[in-house]
């Protein structure tokens, strides 16, 4: 492994004022967060790391930490992406997250020369006299340009709004420079750990695991793939539209209907009403869709941060930037079912073995139960379990437990934290646990008909639970009833015996 070059200069290196930044609910990651981009600058190579200096240099000299760090990820595009994931953390103080969602929809800032210059090669030759394309592009995000265009089909008058989503020049050598550092941060981090006092994970598997996913960044041809899929799967849902894709694609530009809107965290204006429609239709189409899925492999968007979310003027959702796509497998589906049906009935023994499944790796089983057992403490019944209790415990069982879960449920995580802070600022009265909720029991009534004729075992139904799962929920569930319902009493007589 290389050693660390020499760090930048103190005064003007994020990564070494980046723990003031660190809430003190995270405190015991601040060692690893510092060390971690600290490593990943000082590897960067010298021309990347000259860029990042002449950005710091551009700043005033009193320029806060925050805005330091804003221009070290706005120049790195994997750091881009972590932006973007932590840009509606609610344990972030306040400006950090409003610099962070900066990240999340940018005007153009590389010349319009050479955009010009990247959509004329791009489109090999496949551009024609019916299009119009607008001189300027009108957003850039981590590694695309996009640039509006009118087409006439027909030359009939009739033009059809689109944009080309273009991939900038270089981008491909950026991303794969950055992936390789990342792969020697993991095996830093995991060596340092004991000298940082930090909680030692599998960073280097970690890291690893989803790198070949991030490539993917780069790869418009089966990002189009996945609009192609997406448009089928969101057909039928009337409050929920994705771009369509236009002739002219080419492996490094997207050709694709044009969807007006603004960032559904911009849509304070909106009538309550509206902002409540919006994020149900988010959760309902980014979460619970995926989820009672009965495809082998369901699709699920992996990067919906608020730019890539869009209230149209009618009051749809908008999905763009597809991507970053992960999947969910039958087995992923029905091991999370099986820890929500063990929440529900407070079965500690059923959580702990459904999540020793999800586990690519051996669990520590002593640590998980106790890990289990804690969760269910803090969920008071008769509460069932919720988006955030969810979270909360996949995160106890890498931390505490030592599993390691696939790359897709890493993914499926990561998209789960981006869409709780949005939905918190969409709507801060929705309730997205109980909407969640409601589309459960919906989808138990659709498929109640059919488990009359389900072999006892079979899992086949959105729901991921079979007959026999329930029989042996009905049983067990009896005890943690009268326990529950005790404890609930005994809780709201303590008040009027005292008084």
């Amino acid at each position: 492994m290389k050693q660390p070059v020499p760090s930048l200069d103190v005064e003007s290196s994020p990564a070494l004022q980046l723990a003031a930044l660190v809430p003190e609910s995270l405190a015991r990651y601040r060692p690893v967060i510092v060390a971690g981009i600290d490593f990943f600058i000082n590897h960067l190579p010298p021309r990347r790391r000259e860029e990042i200096d002449r950005r710091w240099a551009a700043l005033p000299a009193f320029a806060p930490v925050e805005s330091r760090l804003f221009e070290l990820l706005h120049g790195c595009p994997t750091l881009h992406k972590l932006g973007q994931v932590l840009a509606r953390e609610r344990r972030l103080p306040v400006e950090l997250r409003r610099q962070l969602q900066r990240l999340e929809s940018m005007p153009p800032w590389t010349p319009d020369n050479v955009i010009c210059d990247a959509l004329a090669i791009g489109l090999e030759g496949e551009s024609g006299t019916d299009l119009r394309i607008a001189p300027e592009a009108i957003a850039e995000a981590s590694v695309a340009v996009v640039v509006p265009f009118a087409w006439d089909p027909g030359s009939r008058g009739i033009e059809i709004g689109g944009v080309f989503k273009v991939l900038k020049p270089g981008i491909e050598e950026r991303i794969e420079e950055e992936l390789g550092i990342w792969s020697e941060v993991g095996g830093f981090l995991d060596e340092a750990c004991e000298r940082l006092g930090a909680p030692r994970l599998d960073y280097q598997g970690t890291i690893e695991s989803v790198m070949d996913l991030l490539r993917a960044e780069v790869r418009l041809d089966i990002e189009q793939d996945h609009l192609r899929t997406a448009g089928k799967k969101y057909a039928s849902l009337p409050h929920v539209i994705v771009p369509e894709l236009l002739p002219f694609c080419t492996p490094r530009v997207t050709a694709m209907t044009r969807i007006n809107g603004r960032k559904v965290t911009e849509a304070a204006d909106l009538s309550s009403a509206t902002r409540h429609q919006l994020a149900r239709s988010i959760t309902e189409a980014l979460i619970v869709g995926p989820m009672l899925s009965v495809e082998d492999a369901a699709p699920f968007h992996a990067d919906p941060h608020a730019g890539n979310l869009l209230a149209t003027e009618d009051g749809r959702l908008g999905i763009l930037d597809w991507s970053l796509v992960g999947h969910l497998t039958s087995a992923h589906r029905e091991q999370m079912a099986q820890v929500l049906l063990g929440a529900v009935t407070r079965d500690a023994t059923r959580i702990a073995r459904a999540i020793q499944t999800l586990s690519s790796g051996p669990a520590m089983e002593s640590v998980l139960q106790r890990i289990v057992d804690d969760s269910l403490e803090r969920l008071p019944w008769p509460h069932v379990p919720g988006m955030k209790w969810f979270l909360d415990l996949l995160d106890a069982a890498v931390v505490r437990g030592r599993v390691r879960f696939d790359p897709n449920l890493i993914l499926f995580r990561k998209a789960l934290l981006m869409l709780e802070g949005v939905l918190a600022d969409v709507d801060p009265t929705f309730d997205a646990d109980a909407e969640i909720a409601a589309c459960v029991l919906g989808q138990f009534a659709h498929e109640w008909p059919m488990r009359c004729f389900a072999h006892p075992a079979s899992r086949a139904f959105g729901t991921h639970l079979s007959n026999a799962d329930l029989a042996a929920a009905c049983v067990s569930v009896s005890g943690a009833t009268l326990r529950g319902w005790n404890d609930a009493c005994i809780a709201m007589t303590r008040p009027a015996c005292g008084s």
